[in-house]
């Protein structure tokens, strides 16, 4: 994520706080609140094993608040042993 103006110019002196509220099958991985860092943040967020809609809400004291929508699908357990099979 990174902090733009109205005009869409990237802000490389935002320091603010920002706190993460993730809804549906998914999870914040790391710390939450994070600190924006030269304007941007990064954030792992993991999947859960069941499929729907992903809102992910950054709040910031200052700033406006989006929220990214993601679908995830779920994955059959046969898929799961394939894909971790094919990663060595």
């Amino acid at each position: 994520m990174q902090v733009t103006d109205s005009y869409g110019n990237f802000q490389p002196f935002a320091f603010d706080v920002v706190k993460l509220e993730v809804s549906g099958p998914a999870l914040v991985i790391g710390p939450n609140p994070v600190a924006l860092i030269g304007g941007r943040v990064s954030v792992f967020i993991k999947a859960t094993n069941n499929a729907g809609t992903i809102r992910i809400k950054a709040t910031t004291s200052r700033l406006e608040t989006p929220v990214l929508v993601m679908q995830s699908v779920a994955l059959e357990t046969n898929q799961m042993l394939e894909l971790s099979s094919s990663v060595r």
